[in-house]
This record gives structure tokens, C-alpha cells and sequence, in this order.
């Protein structure tokens, strides 16, 4: 899965918008963006309520796949190191 945000995209409430993309290979299984409930204070707080949103979302295709008998195992990229490094478990 990949997911980005845009910090204070919406000129009018200076919210923010998650977005994201689940593959399984090359092909997109499911794509969304969402407006964040919140005003986020910076780009790295954005980009963090995104992969937060982005593990639920995650969650959601896998329990799909496991109704399917597929096991799978969930990676989440972002291009924000902020919310890579609040976020990082071993």
C-alpha cells in the first residue's frame, strides 16, 4: 500500500487530504482519499493521520483476504519520514 497526504490542501478549511492505493503486484486493487476530520499543524502530522488511515484501510483488504483463505502481509510506504520514523515497528 502507498498513501500521501497534502498539508492544508483546501484553500477554505485548511484541512488536509489522505490518499492512498492497496496493490497486489503490478495491479491497483483499491485506491481512496479522505479529507481529514482535523486541521493538521504540520506536514508531518498530516502525513501521519495518512498512514494511520492507510493501516486501517489495510486491515480492511486483509480481513477480505483471509474470508478468501489468502494470507498476506501488509507494507505500508510513505514518502514522509516524520510520520515513517512515529510510526516504525520492528
Amino acid at each position: 500500500m502507498h498513501v500521501d497526504a497534502d498539508f492544508a490542501g483546501c484553500t477554505a478549511t485548511r484541512k488536509s487530504t489522505s490518499g492512498g492505493a492497496i496493490f497486489w503486484g503490478d495491479a491497483c486493487l483499491k485506491t481512496w482519499s479522505k479529507t481529514q476530520p482535523t486541521i493538521a499543524l504540520s506536514s508531518g502530522e498530516s502525513e501521519l493521520a495518512a498512514v494511520v488511515r492507510g493501516a486501517a484501510e489495510a486491515l480492511g483488504m486483509r480481513a477480505v483476504c483471509q474470508d478468501f483463505g489468502i494470507t498476506v502481509k501488509l507494507a505500508i510506504r510513505s514518502d514522509a519520514t516524520a510520520a515513517i520514523a512515529v510510526s516504525y515497528t520492528h
